[in-house]
Order: structure tokens, then C-alpha cells, then sequence
């Protein structure tokens, strides 16, 4: 009799188990779809050391732009453009990095606090204020493929969520210096506004 009871027992709690899943399934759906709530993406944090090589760990001044770049490194991976830049406190070769890296299989890697300022956009004012996005690509045209770009989509509409930015607030690297970086998106204006809607729509 008493195991019948902790069976009946059982039963119950598993039930109520499965049913609080389905409130709280239903919940997420109107958080993140029905509300627009943009879900935070897979991101493999791997933060780069630190040197007056990669960032100084200085604050940002508050974010206003998503500045998006190439790696200019064809087939080049992710992991091998954090670990150039990791390498650069040793190195001493330049000064560069970027807060996040995402590679061909849409991997994406953050290298730099969101809170410091990395080397990335060739002049101080967008280093202070803005997040840089590095994005591998597969031949020298500097063309992103659907797998990065599918990446990217996320990684940039969850930071705009996160600071509060929009459609004017993501900018390419030649926006902040003049430097051809992108350069698919700086050579095809039409490609970069194509892109700039899709990663929106």
C-alpha cells in the first residue's frame, strides 16, 4: 500500500515537473518572440591578454556604435585570428584586436571585455565607443558566407538590444577611419546596405 502511495506521489510531482516546463516554454515564446527580446548567442569567451598591444584596459566611454570588420586573412579561422592577437602581447608586431571574432562555421569568439577599449578602428574616439566585430572570410574578395553572417545577425542584434542602439548605430571600419575594411562592403555599397537590412528584417 505505502509503495502504491509514493508511486501515486511520484506521478504527481513528475506531472507538475513536466507542467511548469510548458509555462515556462510558453513564457520564452512571448519574451523572445511576441516581445522581440533578442536571446543572447553562443559565445566562447576567450579573452586575449592584456598590453599596450591588444587593449590597455582603459573603460569605454559608453557604446554608440557596432563597428563591423574583416579579418583580411582568407580562409583563416576564428581561433587563429584570437590567438594572432593573444600572441601580440608577446609579439610587440602592432597594436590590434576586437572584442569578438567569428569565424566560418559562424563560431564566435570574444577576445575583449565589453567594458575596455580595444586597438581596432585606427583612431581613439570609436575605440572608447564603440564594440568591434571581426569577421572571417573564406577568398580575397572579403565576402562574408551565410554561416558568418547568420552569426553576425545575432552577435549584432543582441548588443544593439543590450546598449540600446539601432540600424545607424552599426558602422563599418572605413566609416571610422577610411581604412578599405570591410572591403567587400567598402568596394559594394549596395552589399553592405543588403547586409545592414537583413541582419534588421
Amino acid at each position: 500500500m505505502s509503495k502504491k502511495i509514493q508511486l501515486n506521489k511520484s506521478g504527481k510531482i513528475l506531472v507538475t515537473l513536466v507542467s511548469l516546463a510548458l509555462v515556462i516554454g510558453i513564457i520564452c515564446f512571448f519574451v523572445f518572440v511576441v516581445f522581440g527580446v533578442k536571446p543572447k548567442p553562443l559565445i566562447d569567451k576567450q579573452i586575449i591578454a592584456k598590453s599596450e598591444y591588444t587593449y590597455t584596459g582603459d573603460k569605454n566611454n559608453g557604446i554608440k556604435y557596432i563597428v563591423i570588420h574583416y579579418v583580411a586573412n582568407p580562409g583563416s579561422s576564428a581561433q587563429a585570428n584570437r590567438n594572432y592577437f593573444n600572441n601580440l602581447a608577446t609579439t610587440h608586431e602592432r597594436r590590434a584586436s576586437a572584442h569578438f571574432v567569428i569565424g566560418l562555421d559562424g563560431e564566435i569568439i570574444q577576445c575583449v571585455p565589453l567594458d575596455m577599449a580595444p586597438y581596432a578602428n585606427g583612431n581613439d574616439y570609436y575605440n572608447m565607443n564603440s564594440i568591434s566585430i571581426e569577421c572571417c572570410h573564406e577568398d580575397s574578395t572579403g565576402k562574408f558566407n551565410e554561416k558568418t553572417i547568420e552569426s553576425l545577425k545575432k552577435l549584432v542584434l543582441w548588443l544593439c538590444q543590450k546598449y540600446g542602439l539601432t540600424y545607424e548605430s552599426v558602422i563599418r571600419h572605413y566609416d571610422t577611419s577610411g581604412k578599405m575594411c570591410p572591403i567587400f562592403y567598402v568596394q559594394n555599397e549596395n552589399e553592405w546596405i543588403d547586409l545592414k537590412q537583413y541582419i534588421f528584417n
